[in-house]
């Protein structure tokens, strides 16, 4: 079941004009963004963008409205309950302090604001469950958290607080648990110690494209103990040829971040030029 947002209209509420921002006045944010109209967004420094969208979605405390009534701000200075641990994989959020006359309708109408709803269910009466697309929205999802449920038809005094806490959901468990065993890697297959492997593995090791599969079975055959005297030799010039190849991998990265850091400094120095006109 996905929710979608809804246009309400509402006589009280004040149309909201656009302001001009001051970018200098904003944390985080340089000086002279303002001056950056028009520009190109691969052409800013990643690192001056970043946001860090774990964190909870941060709430005015202003009514927020929704088809058949508002919610109204949290009462200053209460507190809000504890939360249990939060279950591995959690993607829904256990709404209660709803009055009776609550709806599937309505939950889904003010929890869709955080994320996309796959599911709302009432175990019981006051009490919803609200079960995202995303883990990430449950914790935006707090952000209501002691909002208090007015309907247009009730007075202010007959609000009713939320109160929201993880949910305990086999199926979020489930997921997450299929989801880890897909991100295992499979280990890579091992051939078996002998006399043939052996000279195969000698001429992979040597190769770019089979180094990585054949480094991993020559550690293996080392730790299993088959090197001995009669083959010390061969491992030998297998170690040697892991470390030329090891080398080889440390010079490749090492020129990879020169240049890196080269185009990192050209795409600022052209940023700046920008900014400067």
């Amino acid at each position: 079941m996905i929710y979608c947002d809804s246009m309400m209209q509402y006589p009280n509420m004040n149309m909201m004009l656009p302001q001009q921002i001051d970018a200098s006045q904003m944390p985080g944010m340089m000086p002279t963004m303002n001056m950056m109209g028009g520009m190109m967004p691969n052409m800013i420094d990643q690192n001056m963008m970043m946001v860090n969208q774990q964190q909870p979605m941060l709430l005015n405390n202003q009514p927020i409205f929704f088809s058949s009534g508002l919610l109204l701000p949290p009462i200053p200075g209460e507190q809000a309950p504890l939360r249990r641990e939060k279950p591995k994989g959690c993607r829904t959020v256990s709404v209660g302090g709803l009055p009776k006359t609550a709806s599937i309708d309505v939950v889904g109408e003010i929890f869709q604001r955080f994320g996309a709803i796959d599911d709302v269910k009432s175990p019981r009466i006051g009490v919803y469950l609200v079960r995202y697309a995303r883990p990430e929205s449950v914790e935006q999802a707090f952000a209501l958290s002691g909002f208090r449920l007015k309907y247009h038809d009730q007075n202010e005094n007959e609000a009713t607080p939320l109160f929201l806490d993880y949910a305990l959901n086999q199926d979020d468990r489930t997921e997450y648990e299929k989801a880890q065993r897909r991100r295992e890697p499979t280990p890579p297959r091992v051939e078996p110690f002998n006399q043939s492997n052996l000279s195969t593995i000698a001429e992979q090791i040597k190769s770019e494209d089979k180094f990585a599969a054949s480094a991993h079975t020559l550690a293996y055959w080392l730790e299993r103990g088959e090197c001995n005297k009669k083959n010390a030799n061969v491992f030998y010039s297998l170690i040697q040829a892991s470390n030329n190849q090891i080398r080889r991998l440390f010079n490749e990265k090492m020129q990879l971040d020169e240049e890196y850091q080269t185009l990192k400094t050209q795409i600022k120095e052209k940023f700046s030029h920008v900014i400067h006109q």
